[in-house]
């Protein structure tokens, strides 16, 4: 997807190091304690289960850097005292960028191109809040600062590696992280520090959202949940279950009739009255569901909230109050468009291929057949162009912070920049280096 800049010149950051004196303190305990009634009582007034509360207490201290006064995280996730700390609690505004390939090393520049963090990552993510997930030439892994130091190490024991690559901020500060033995294979989870905190007897272990994770023991097939102390959470188990997103997963079984998945909460009850041919995650409160005689969307407790009209194809998840949806047209041809959390059609279905929204801006391109693009660029939520891009232009991703990259044609090859709300370029790579950039629909 694609997004831009309200006309607002580009972000510059500008780091020092900082003296003792102006070093960033956690709000102590008193805050933090302050802070978390404040995320809990958020998540009653919506509805939200313990779980979801949980999660939201744990982002909560690890992006405000909740720890007791005058301290930090260490270098191994463990309160410390301070050494070099950012100076904002905002995330930063940088891209991610990697070197050319002889050296293949990762470093981070700004919104001018100016580089923030000289490139000496193995591979460097995106920042979430405060941090980053990077991994160091020397195969160190953990969470960086914006200023490029390691505020938490991922200390993996002798022996087992890490299952799921590249690990996430979300992964790291949910506490526990899936892991490998290398002989026999067999996985369990991990804190950030080292510390087995469950048997290492699972053929399979997905990662934790919001304090619980579908395990399936070796030698079985069916999935089960646990809680953070590997515990099983409550009765039960599924032949595949998603994880845990806005208080409900989705599960399923499979049998001689074929498949079929319900919402399941976080307490292990289902949610509403009947088994779906196909079913999608929350998002922004609604999840699509399918079966012989209905297709739409049903809200968290499980009511049938929109219904789609017979000539819909597909239907995607809820962005910026928006979902995008295909439909047949009197030819028989699919085209997408957008309805509104109603169910009303509020961008008609025009288009060979739409992103969903981010920042009020949404990239759609026509065409009178696939692989032949006719017109492309980003729309508004009135569905009008804002600007069009250059036939060159093969893929757009999803603004953030007002920039959008873009991949073109340059001779034999392509390239990654950044344009603007008007389609302008913004950001070029320093010379000598690309913009790592993972597309909508790329693995």
């Amino acid at each position: 997807m694609a997004r831009i800049r309200d006309g607002v010149q580009p972000h510059v950051l500008s780091w020092r190091k900082e003296s003792r004196a102006d070093l960033y303190r956690g709000p102590g305990i008193a805050g933090g304690i302050a802070t978390s009634c404040v995320a809990v009582l958020q998540c009653v007034l919506e509805g939200y289960s313990m779980g979801v509360c949980n999660s939201r207490i744990l982002f909560v201290w690890s992006a405000l850097m909740v720890i007791p006064a005058g301290g930090c995280f260490g270098r191994e996730g463990r309160v410390s005292q301070p050494e070099r700390m950012r100076s904002a609690n905002e995330a930063p505004r940088m891209l991610v960028i990697v070197e050319d390939r002889e050296n293949g090393k990762w470093g981070y520049v700004d919104y001018n191109g100016k580089t923030i963090i000289e490139p000496r990552f193995g591979f460097a993510g995106e920042f979430e809040g405060p941090f980053a997930y990077a991994v160091g030439m020397d195969d160190t892994r953990g969470l960086i600062d914006a200023s490029g130091e390691w505020a938490v190490r991922v200390h993996i024991p002798r022996g087992f590696h890490v299952y799921y690559r590249p690990l996430t901020v979300d992964m790291i500060a949910n506490g526990l992280i899936p892991i490998e033995s290398d002989r026999s294979h067999e996985m369990g989870y991990v804190t950030a520090t080292g510390h087995v905190r469950t048997d290492v007897h699972f053929s399979g272990a997905q990662p934790f959202s919001e304090g619980l994770a579908w395990v399936r023991r070796s030698g079985e097939t069916h999935w089960f949940c646990v809680n953070t102390k590997g515990e099983r959470a409550f009765p039960g188990s599924f032949d595949y279950a998603l994880r845990f997103r806005e208080g409900r997963a989705v599960v399923g079984i499979q049998d001689e009739t074929g498949k079929r998945s319900r919402h399941l909460d976080t307490e292990g009850k289902f949610v509403g009255e009947q088994w779906w041919d196909y079913v999608e995650g929350f998002s922004e409160g609604l999840a699509c569901v399918r079966s012989k005689e209905f297709h739409g969307y049903v809200d968290r407790s499980g009511k049938r909230a929109i219904t789609l009209p017979p000539q819909t194809t597909d239907a995607e998840s809820f962005s910026e109050g928006l979902a995008v949806v295909g439909m047949k047209d009197e030819k028989g041809a699919c085209r997408e468009g957008y309805i509104d959390r109603s169910g009303t059609v509020v961008i008609p279905p025009a288009f060979q291929y739409a992103q969903d929204f981010s920042e009020g801006m949404a990239y759609v391109c026509e065409g009178d057949e696939p692989g032949h693009t006719t017109k492309h660029g980003f729309i508004d939520k009135k569905g009008r162009y804002v600007c069009e891009l250059p036939p060159q232009c093969t893929a757009a991703g999803r603004f953030r912070n007002g920039l959008c990259p873009v991949r073109l044609k340059k001779g034999k090859g392509e390239e990654v920049l950044y344009v603007d709300r008007t389609g302008r370029v913004a950001v070029r790579p320093p010379a000598g280096y690309r913009f790592e950039v993972m597309f909508p629909g790329e693995p």
